[in-house]
């Protein structure tokens, strides 16, 4: 008998550690497994936009370059730029040291070793012919005659000739300034068209033949269809402002939603279940209490504790009946106030168990009628039978508890369809209006494409003949600047001629002539042929060749008798070939520059792929930053092989650059299709590849009676058009569904996961 009671006591304290272990493991299973957990961020599958243009970055350079040189040696004194800097045009760029160049030197030397066998041989001829030097009396005495006849004849007419030339020159002087001030005007209007001729119109011209009209009506329809855009913006931008209003609205509801949601630690189902279970173990307790009274009173046999007990059991009996009616009641959704009265009701019930208990108790203590073993078996059993009546009551509590949840769920759902609804209309009717503002927009550039050449074409009709007006005044400036040079020159002939008087020129040629009568006579009586022409023609052949030799000394002094090197060309100076203290070299390039009127050109690198979307004559678009004020246009020419890496299968795009642009600036482009917009896009960090192909990973919740879980699945999709952070995708899924973007750690499909905060 006694080893009967110990084995029943270690099974029975067995369990009790086992289920209260099992208690602990099911209630924090959530919180242990969260810890080992993948961790995830997630995202919708949403409407977007999906950029399909090709972009890079590369650095403007001159289409053409101009090479500063100085055609003599000098020492430079001084560099005023560098590379970067801006140039005017008549810029000094380099001022060369004081001094003259090797070349003029030189060519001094040489024309001082000419003249001076020029001169030997004047005086050789001289020396050996007896007439050489009467013959050279006789040409200057000549030559002086002329000279004095013709300012003799002048002289009467010199002084009004000079006041008049006075005039003339003065009057010249205004023309050039009225034709200066009629070329500005012109430019001035010129600048005003707004439009300038590409390199290829400047060397080709352009055939057009478009009115005033025609170009009226280009930029009326051009107008019209900007206001469409504006207006298409607008409403597009009000849709846009009522779906993430909505999508707000939506999300606090679906917030609300979810935090109820879990709350719901059991399902109803479960809960029910879990009832029914401590009922079968009150009953079952119920009938063990009886057998071991029944024992108890066979060892007894004590009348009145067995009417105690009876009694006990008759209050414990209307107790749990009433429990049960309170029960049903809740269950049915009675008034508070039925609900207050059977509460009341049970518990006078409980009371009166307890009492009946007590009693029962008492009497079995105080008369010492049962045995020890037999009242701990009772005590042990009516203090599980009392655990069993608190848990389910519990168990009702949280089942109550649990249906209200449920009840809120049921309120909340069709606001949260609602919500939904209303949200997922807007949403179409926003996807509508961005096709109607993409529309305007492709017609306002179609229609820009078509209208722009007109208006371009009436434009250049302009600009040409301002050009053509402009020319003729500046020929027409040429020929008064060159009759004013005429004229100045003319009055310093006149000046320089007005030293003598009139009687002294008269003495002064009566004088001459008498002289040169004198050497001709004497001439005749010394003159003698001999070696005469053969000496002649040496000295003409020296003599030609000694003023070809000043003829070089003067204009190396005339061009490069200078100390400042000038640009004729405006730029920016892309290289500086020479500093101070070094010597000029001959036709060497001193500084480059690059020519801003000649236009910039720039390319970068791209794939296959990209290039292949692409065609030369598209204008690109400027995403870089340039100043307020300025603008640069950007047209695709060409798109070559890169040669450089022959390996790779790369292409480089070149760009023609017009507008503000200056040599080695970094301009950012964007050039092909336009933005497009798609009802399914993800990020591109959210797209998974194996050997099946491309797919993403979607979150499904998962209640269970502890809470609720986050079980990812597995959806094959097809990539349709991408970008650098999203991509278009289509399969089988639905709209707005959440998905895996980022994780940290691999994950597989099927996989519990835990979700981030967003």
């Amino acid at each position: 008998m006694g080893e009967k009671k110990i084995s029943r006591e270690w099974v029975k304290t067995f369990a009790i550690i086992f289920l209260s272990i099992l208690l602990v493991l099911t209630f924090f299973s959530n919180t242990i497994m969260n810890l080992t957990l993948p961790e995830v961020a997630t995202d919708y599958i949403s409407y977007g936009t999906i950029k399909t243009q090709v972009r890079g970055t590369g650095s403007a350079v001159a289409n053409d370059n101009y090479y500063v040189t100085f055609g003599a040696t000098r020492e430079i004194k001084k560099v005023n730029v560098k590379v970067g800097d801006y140039v005017e045009r008549d810029t000094v760029p380099i001022v060369l040291e004081e001094g003259e160049s090797d070349e003029l030197y030189n060519a001094r030397r040489n024309y001082d070793s000419i003249n001076y066998d020029y001169n030997k041989l004047l005086i050789d001829k001289a020396n050996n012919s007896p007439y050489a030097s009467k013959e050279m009396e006789i040409a200057e005495i000549e030559e002086d005659l002329q000279e004095a006849r013709e300012k003799y004849q002048n002289a009467g007419d010199i002084e009004a000739a000079i006041d008049n030339a006075k005039l003339q020159l003065k009057e010249i002087e205004k023309e050039v300034t009225r034709k200066q001030k009629t070329i500005n005007e012109l430019e001035t209007e010129q600048s005003a068209i707004g439009y300038t001729p590409t390199e290829y119109e400047v060397l080709v011209g352009k055939e057009t033949g478009v009115t005033y009209e025609q170009y009226v009506e280009a930029t009326r329809q051009i107008e019209l269809a900007n206001d469409n855009i504006s207006k298409a913006k607008a409403g597009l931008a009000e849709s846009q402002n009522k779906v993430s209003l909505l999508r707000n609205k939506y999300d606090i509801i679906k917030r609300d939603y979810d935090n109820i949601n879990a709350k719901i630690e059991t399902p109803l189902e479960t809960l029910e279940e879990s009832i029914k279970t401590p009922n079968r173990n009150i009953e079952a307790l119920d009938t063990d209490i009886k057998y071991l009274k029944q024992d108890y009173y066979a060892y007894t046999n004590n009348t009145s504790l067995a009417k105690l007990h009876e009694r006990y059991k008759m209050a414990q009996k209307n107790y749990r009946k009433a429990l049960e009616e309170l029960d049903e009641l809740k269950e049915n959704g009675a008034s508070a106030s039925e609900i207050s009265e059977k509460q009341a009701e049970v518990d006078k019930l409980c009371d009166a168990s307890n009492d009946a208990y007590d009693a029962y108790m008492e009497l079995l203590t105080n008369e010492n009628y049962t045995t020890d073993n037999l009242e701990k078996q009772l005590n042990e059993k009516e203090i599980e039978l009392q655990i069993a009546i608190e848990n389910i009551e519990k168990l009702k509590d949280k089942y109550l508890k649990t249906k209200e949840y449920d009840e809120q769920l049921k309120n909340l759902k069709p606001q949260l369809e609602d919500a939904l609804d209303a949200y997922t209309k807007e949403q179409d009717k926003t996807n509508e209006l961005q096709l109607a503002y993409d529309k305007a927009v492709s017609e306002k550039e179609t229609l820009s494409d078509k209208l722009e050449s007109v208006r371009n074409g009436y434009k250049y009709e302009k600009y040409k003949e301002y050009e053509d007006k402009i020319e003729f005044e500046k020929n027409e400036l040429e020929k008064i600047k060159t009759r004013q040079e005429e004229a100045q020159e003319y009055l310093t002939d006149l000046q320089s001629d007005n030293t003598e008087s009139e009687e002294s020129l008269k003495q002064k040629v009566r004088q001459l002539e008498k002289q040169l009568e004198t050497a001709q006579k004497e001439l005749e009586k010394i003159k003698a042929n001999s070696n005469e022409k053969l000496d002649n023609l040496e000295i003409q052949m020296k003599k030609r060749e000694l003023e070809k030799a000043r003829r070089d000394m003067e204009i190396i002094e005339k061009q490069y008798n200078t100390n400042q090197i000038v640009s004729p060309v405006a730029g920016i100076v892309q290289a500086v070939n020479f500093s101070s203290g070094q010597k000029t070299s001959s036709d060497a390039p001193l500084v480059e520059i690059a020519l801003k009127e000649k236009g910039y050109k720039l390319s970068f690198t791209v794939s296959d792929q990209q290039a292949a979307r692409l065609r030369p004559g598209q204008e690109a678009e400027i995403t870089s930053y340039i100043p307020y004020g300025t603008s640069i246009r950007a047209t695709l020419v060409a798109i070559k092989s890169d040669n450089a890496n022959p390996g790779s299968r790369q292409k480089i795009l070149e760009f023609s650059l017009e507008g503000d642009v200056t040599a080695g600036q970094s301009i950012s482009l964007a050039v092909g299709d336009k933005n497009a917009s798609y009802e399914n896009t993800v990020p591109n960090t959210a797209i998974r590849e194996d050997s099946d192909g491309k797919y993403i990973l979607i979150i499904e919740s998962k209640n269970t009676p502890i809470s609720t879980r986050y079980i990812t699945k597995r959806v094959g999709v097809t990539v349709t058009a991408s970008d650098d952070t999203r991509s278009a995708i289509s399969g089988d899924f639905e709209r707005y569904a959440y998905i895996v973007s980022t994780s940290n750690k691999p994950i597989n499909a099927g996989e519990q996961v835990k979700l981030v905060d967003r």
